[in-house]
């Protein structure tokens, strides 16, 4: 169940995050097996579980943790976000999990806190030196019944990410509102490209583009809408603004924006085709611009807003808190895993971690300077035009199962917007409180 005090606004509204395929094979090399104790907080071998969008990040933060400390050993697995949810939880019942383990506040897919603390698999965090320094908007969802158990990363924002220099070579402006965005793609296709690639086939990329259009479409004409929905006052169906959403989101589908075959396209493949300059980008989190950085090294990318109708002083912006380090209950080396997360949220730590994935720190650090590339979303978080992450003011991890494979279909032209709002009502209802 979902309580009204995890949900307060930031400026007017954010909630938090999603958020982002190896093998489960290569995520279960980073277990640990289960009990209890501190042991040693100098020597020793710590393990982690990582999210493959934010390897660079904490590879980096494992290098210079190590460096610090030579007498700690930290070996990590990654693996993509998809694979990485359905483990987690598996792996934790079987106390088998690592002992540092990326987690989602909120509720909304199995790797989310209110997924895993209620069953004991969580370590609290709240004598670690960090979790006063969490910002108030984001400390509810990092929260399951006032404890902390998930120090965020950053400050996510879902938008259009564009490489300049594509949209430099053809000539083409950033547009501000959404019919300047359709002509973006009818422009793209005229030069044999589309706007934006699409990693349908992986299930989560599919749900960026409704997310950013509902912050403006629904959010912005009612930032209490969660609260209303939980209150049983309207539903995903019966809400004219979600279906607005839809509608739109219909329109980029049927209008081309997207590559052929993108309800068949691996996220890692649709990532190539931005850096091979075959679109122009994609609609996607904050968090994967380090990818896409990787991928095209000498281009320049930036997120903006997805606009979400034709009065660009509506645009709202979709952003909240990512997810981050969380340890595991069972670990055996419990003051080595303290003593990792600690410094993960430290300013050096948190410093590391937002070179190396290109994010908005959720805590900033002392000198930070937004770069290009994520400068907005500080723009709209401090002028309270954001909209939440959906999923994690959701009961259950199935509505956001719903919304993706339906999401999926809406791509092969099988079902329509409505279809897939019925199909999300269907599974908030077994969940609802």
């Amino acid at each position: 169940m979902m309580s009204t005090n995890r949900r307060r606004p930031l400026g007017r509204r954010v909630a938090a995050s999603i958020a982002a395929g190896v093998a489960l094979t290569l995520l279960a090399a980073g277990c640990s097996s289960s009990g209890g104790g501190s042991g040693s907080s100098t020597s020793g071998t710590l393990k982690v579980s990582w999210i493959s969008t934010e390897s660079s990040a904490m590879k980096a933060l494992i290098k210079e943790f190590q460096k610090e400390n030579p007498g700690i050993t930290v070996t990590a697995a990654y693996a993509d976000v998809t694979p990485y949810q359905a483990a987690i939880r598996t792996q934790m019942l079987a106390g088998t999990a690592a002992d540092i383990v990326y987690a989602w506040p909120g509720n909304g897919n199995g790797g989310a806190i209110d997924q895993l603390a209620p069953h004991g698999y969580l370590a609290p965090l709240d004598s670690l030196s960090f979790v006063s320094k969490i910002p108030k908007a984001l400390a509810p969802m990092s929260q399951y019944k006032g404890k902390t158990y998930v120090l965020p990363s950053s400050v996510a924002g879902i938008g259009m990410i564009l490489d300049q220099n594509t949209m430099q070579k053809y000539g083409f402006s950033t547009p501000t509102t959404f019919s300047e965005v359709l002509k973006l793609c009818s422009d793209a296709k005229a030069k044999g490209i589309n706007a934006f690639s699409l990693g349908g086939q992986d299930g989560w990329p599919t749900i960026m583009p409704p997310y950013a259009l509902v912050a403006t479409n629904v959010f912005r004409v009612n930032p209490n809408w969660d609260q209303d929905h939980e209150a049983k006052k309207t539903t995903f169906a019966g809400s004219s603004e979600y279906q607005e959403s839809y509608k739109k989101f219909t329109q980029l589908i049927t209008s081309g924006c997207f590559q052929d075959g993108s309800a068949g396209e691996s996220f890692t493949n649709s990532t190539q085709l931005v850096a091979q300059g075959k679109t122009l980008g994609a609609i996607q989190i904050s968090t994967v611009l380090n990818g896409f950085t990787a991928a095209a090294p000498k281009d320049k990318f930036v997120l903006t807003p997805l606009p979400g109708n034709d009065n660009a002083s509506d645009t709202w912006m979709s952003a909240g808190g990512s997810g981050g380090v969380a340890i595991n209950a069972k670990t055996k080396v419990k003051a080595l895993a303290d003593k990792f997360a600690e410094f993960v949220g430290s300013d050096k730590g948190r410093k590391i971690y937002v070179d190396n994935s290109g994010t908005y720190p959720a805590i900033e650090y002392p000198g930070y300077t937004p770069p290009e590339s994520v400068k907005s979303i500080g723009e709209f978080v401090k002028s309270g035009k954001v909209g939440p992450l959906l999923d994690q003011a959701w009961p259950n991890a199935e509505v956001q199962q719903a919304m993706i494979q339906q999401n999926q279909n809406l791509l092969n032209g099988s079902v329509t917007g409505n279809d897939v709002l019925k199909a999300m009502d269907a599974a908030y209802e077994k969940g609802a409180p």
